[in-house]
């Protein structure tokens, strides 16, 4: 270790890349563990002064992931609350639903996420609290209280949407809170399933002291306290939370991949050119686990004090970037980031593991350092590669190859992360075998020229030919930057030109009617637009809640299913289930199947026709009529109906679409959120890379300062020399981009594939040449100054 001290106080140019890109990682996985600690589920807003929430127990998803909970039935959810009422140091129990009801003021709907059109029973306001800043509480059923910041008064009349259309009702009174509250039998009629409920206590008792007997008459149902209630957040914003998540996860990744590959290549060519400094230390007695060590501490120290430094900055940085998510609306519009004792020590902890990990292949070649190679005087590479790293790199293409296959096969939301891993896969195996297709690559491009008069050509390919490993060092972060930025600047273009292509080949003839100003069509207003016409799609969508076979007598698993208003597809009182959910629950045509809804009721379905899976509607689809006497809330997101007969004018609540129009604005979210995501990576990956360019573009112009004195001592001027190395290290640059851009080609037809797939037209690679020329050119412009520069240096002051 002193000897690792002492090498780091007299060399400590050479470790400045890695300490600086020790920092940068470090400090982006603390950031990122900081914004995603402070972006976990949070207690609703509306839950916040109720110590104790009673639901049913979430089902599971046909994935096995956590689903939805099944409301009780009405009946059921009053007298479990009477029940709870009894409870010692209970002071009241609340049945709390939900529904859609949305205000309309001067003929505009106000509103437009879940809390705003959201309404309630007037007692759910005890479980926030919200208090009554002016009226009275709502009585009758035309009575409602309103947010005291929609600017409405006391007496005002206004319009309320609920699914089943728009009435005139009074204001009655305004809360402190966001919602639309109602009296409670309207609430019941809105919305017959008791999703929850609330419990509030009485002065000075702990909802410690309370959970176990309310657990005792709850039953087989879920005891919410403390932070377990923020498994009631709402959809959209979980939503919300897991596309951040899969940004920062990808930040993450990308930055702890490229720490270590820079880290690795870094420690691998200082290893390189010392292995005379390594050789006379073993001349001198040093043993092959002291060479090692040393190896070992240097990058130990070097990963202790950079993480250190990372940490800080990732604190500093944590603020900025979740104001960032905050403003590309991915994270919860109330994050906080703040400093967390775990989350930087594991980021810590991470950075000098990477610094180890990156200098441990490194640290074992140098123990194999022959002591007799201290008194040659002239050193030639003898091979391009060595053999463990052919096979190494062997793998690597392999494991690609299977990724990429994967990457095919998976589901669309995941294909990103699986594509950046195959490319980090493939870009690895490149970087290994980089070598061994220098040469042959050198070869071929410089065939042409071979016979061309001068020494400068002839010296050039000599040079690379003969020091391979040196040209595969320089050639590897060149690989990684371009690589990445080609595959993340193209996922936009190729997603983005798929999906909407699809939609619009799928819906051709048709024209879609979507809401305005509300989250969807009402009953009464599908039922106008589609009066006197036969051609035409309305899905009501809904969740079921079905017996799995395994354990029958349980309603255990949800299912996504849909309300058909097509006549084609009614199925009077049955089910249509499609042929994958049908296989794995062991449906058949003519089984009668137990059904539960929203409402907290269930009936007997029997299965009337097994259809072919596809990904384009729900699994199961069933009588609109069904899904609307149990699923009061639910609306039309879209209809879809023949071009011929759609009205021209769908009213002020919707409007009327073509297929391609409609497919652009369904992706335009998506799209933003990508292009997005990808600029953020871009600039991660191309700044990492530029760095790691400049560090071993600099480290191997520094280590040939002798062979540049034997050109300088041959008559070779300053100039003809700082060509020389600039020509040598453009080739090369040309050769590692090449390589890169083949990288990347495999996880970008495999996401084009899968896309194919999904979408159901061709897909072809959209390579983004605006970005791919620029960092392209940048790079290699980048690594030839950085060559030249510190050439011209050494020769300056040898």
């Amino acid at each position: 270790m002193m000897l690792a001290f002492a090498q780091l106080r007299s060399r400590w140019s050479g470790f400045v890349g890695s300490f600086v890109v020790i920092v940068l990682g470090v400090a982006l996985v603390t950031t990122t563990l900081l914004v995603i600690i402070a972006s976990e589920a949070k207690v609703p807003d509306r839950l916040a002064d109720t110590p104790i929430v009673v639901t049913q127990r979430p089902t599971a998803t046909l994935t096995g992931s956590t689903g939805a909970r099944q409301p009780w039935e009405n009946s059921v959810g009053e007298r479990l609350a009477s029940d709870l009422q009894g409870v010692d140091g209970v002071d009241s129990a609340i049945v709390d639903r939900s529904f859609y009801a949305q205000v309309v003021k001067d003929g505009k709907p106000i509103g437009d996420d879940e809390d705003t059109t959201a309404g309630h029973g007037w007692s759910s306001t005890k479980l926030a609290p919200y208090r009554l800043t002016t009226g009275t509480a709502p009585d009758g059923p035309h009575d409602v209280v309103v947010d005291d910041s929609l600017g409405i008064g006391v007496d005002d009349t206004v319009g309320l949407l609920t699914a089943s259309g728009e009435r005139a009702v009074t204001v009655t009174g305004t809360v402190d809170g966001p919602g639309v509250y109602v009296s409670e039998s309207m609430a019941e009629r809105l919305s017959p399933g008791a999703a929850a409920i609330g419990l509030t206590l009485d002065r000075g008792t702990s909802s410690e002291a309370v959970a176990s007997d309310v657990d005792d008459i709850a039953g087989s149902a879920d005891v919410l306290t403390g932070q377990q209630r923020s498994a009631l957040e709402s959809p959209s914003l979980a939503k919300i939370r897991a596309q951040g998540g899969q940004l920062l996860s990808a930040m993450a990744l990308l930055g702890a991949f490229v720490s270590v590959f820079v880290v690795a290549s870094t420690f691998a060519f200082d290893v390189a050119r010392r292995r005379r400094e390594l050789a006379l230390l073993r001349v001198i007695g040093a043993t092959p686990r002291q060479i090692r060590g040393m190896i070992l501490g240097e990058a130990a120290v070097t990963g202790v004090i950079g993480s250190i430094v990372g940490a800080v900055v990732g604190v500093i940085g944590g603020p900025p970037v979740g104001a960032l998510l905050k403003h590309l609306e991915l994270t919860d519009p109330a994050l906080h980031v703040q400093p967390a004792f775990v989350p930087i020590g594991v980021a810590v902890i991470m950075g000098v593991v990477v610094a180890l990990a990156g200098a441990a292949s490194a640290g074992q070649r140098a123990s194999r350092v022959v002591p007799m190679k201290a008194l040659r005087s002239a050193q030639v590479e003898s091979r391009g590669t060595t053999r463990a790293m052919a096979v190494l790199g062997s793998i690597a293409l392999a494991v690609g190859v299977v990724f990429a296959v994967i990457t095919v096969m998976t589901e669309a939301n995941r294909q990103l992360v699986l594509g950046l891993v195959t490319a980090m896969i493939l870009t690895v195996a490149a970087a290994l075998l980089a070598p061994f297709l220098i040469v042959p690559a050198v070869k071929f491009l410089s065939w042409p020229v071979r016979r061309c008069r001068g020494a400068a050509t002839m010296l050039v390919r000599s040079e690379i030919l003969n020091a391979p490993r040196r040209a595969g060092s320089i050639a590897a972060p060149i690989i990684l930057t371009i690589g990445f930025a080609t595959l993340i600047s193209a996922l936009a273009p190729t997603i983005s030109t798929a999906y909407p292509a699809g939609v619009t080949a799928a819906l051709s003839g048709q024209k879609i009617v979507q809401p305005v100003g509300t989250p969807g069509l009402s009953e009464p207003l599908v039922q106008d637009i589609t009066r006197g016409t036969d051609q035409h799609v309305a899905a009501l969508y809904t969740q079921l809640f079905v017996d799995d076979p395994s354990m029958p007598g349980e309603a255990n698993t949800i299912v996504d299913a849909q309300g058909r208003l097509a006549p084609s597809d009614h199925t009077s009182d049955g089910l249509v289930v499609q042929q994958q959910l049908a296989d794995q629950f062991g449906w058949a045509t003519g089984d009668s199947v137990r059904v539960g809804f929203v409402d907290g009721t269930s009936e007997h379905l029997p299965i009337t026709k097994i259809i072919e899976t596809s990904t384009a509607q729900p699994p199961v689809s069933l009588s609109r009529s069904i899904v609307r006497s149990h699923d009061r809330s639910t609306m039309t997101d879209d209809l879809f109906i023949a071009a011929q007969d759609a009205p021209d004018d769908a009213g002020p609540r919707a409007e009327s679409q073509d297929a391609k129009t409609f497919a652009d604005r369904e992706y335009a979210d998506d799209a933003r959120l990508f292009e997005q995501f990808s600029t953020i990576l871009l600039i991660l990956a191309v700044g990492y890379s530029a760095l790691s360019v400049a560090n071993t573009i600099g480290m191997a112009a520094h280590a040939r300062r002798g062979d540049l004195a034997v050109l300088r001592g041959a008559g070779g001027t300053i100039k003809q020399i700082v060509g020389l190395i600039s020509a040598e290290t453009f080739l090369i640059g040309l050769i590692g981009a090449l390589l890169g851009l083949t990288a990347t080609m495999p996880p970008l037809a495999a996401i084009a594939a899968g896309l194919e797939q999904t979408t159901g037209v061709p897909v072809s690679i959209q390579l983004d040449w605006a970005t791919f020329v620029p960092v392209t050119v940048g790079t290699l412009a980048l690594a030839t100054a950085a060559a030249a520069t510190i050439t011209h240096r050494s020769l300056r002051n040898a």
